[in-house]
């Protein structure tokens, strides 16, 4: 690339970012378009933008961080919302933050492909809590701070784990767990 080229980039990398300040930016796109605005975002700028626009899009009643429920509430059931977005330099979903003491009725978990940027897939999860307790066993989950070692006394910690698209763990997520549009709470992205 040439320095004009990059200067280029910039100008428009730096209007991207200054435009995302924004807490509703680019919710009033195709979900699509949405995705691409925000693939320049940090990974904790992009998830909050996304549960925000799912939860906007849904009429979903956000729950306090205090309160430790989750993310949003419909019907007295508790959900957490989570997303990973794959990028040519990140391959695998990243599922990050599950906290298994805390009290929710289940989990949302939206792996959105983006690798090729022209043709973005999202694949839309749905699970219970005990669900996701399993998939953490199997899934060999980690604290998402800090070592297993360091966090063996820790009952509280966070916990991450990886899911490759091209597994068998993939596979058993989309046959048990894959929703669309048809599911009773999220209907739209």
């Amino acid at each position: 690339m040439t320095n004009s080229e990059l200067d280029n980039f910039l100008k428009l990398f730096y209007k991207l970012k200054e435009d995302s300040i924004n807490a509703r930016y680019g919710f009033d796109d195709e979900w699509d378009i949405f995705i691409k605005k925000i693939l320049p975002l940090s990974p904790k700028s992009y998830g909050t933008k996304i549960q925000n626009r799912i939860m906007e899009k849904n009429n979903l009643l956000s729950v306090k961080a205090n309160e430790n429920l989750g993310d949003f509430k419909k019907d007295n059931k508790y959900f957490e919302i989570k997303t990973s977005l794959l990028t040519i330099t990140n391959k695998i979903a990243n599922i990050a933050g599950i906290r298994s003491k805390q009290n929710v009725d289940g989990y949302y978990v939206f792996i959105i492909d983006a690798i090729k940027y022209e043709s973005i897939t999202t694949y839309s999860f749905k699970l219970s809590k005990d669900n996701m307790e399993k998939e953490l066993k199997i899934l060999k989950a980690i604290p998402l701070n800090g070592t297993k070692e360091a966090n063996i006394e820790n009952n509280n910690s966070a916990l991450r784990f990886g899911l490759p698209l091209e597994s068998e763990h993939f596979n058993r997520w989309v046959e048990y767990y894959m929703f669309t549009t048809e599911d009773d709470i999220v209907k739209t992205l």
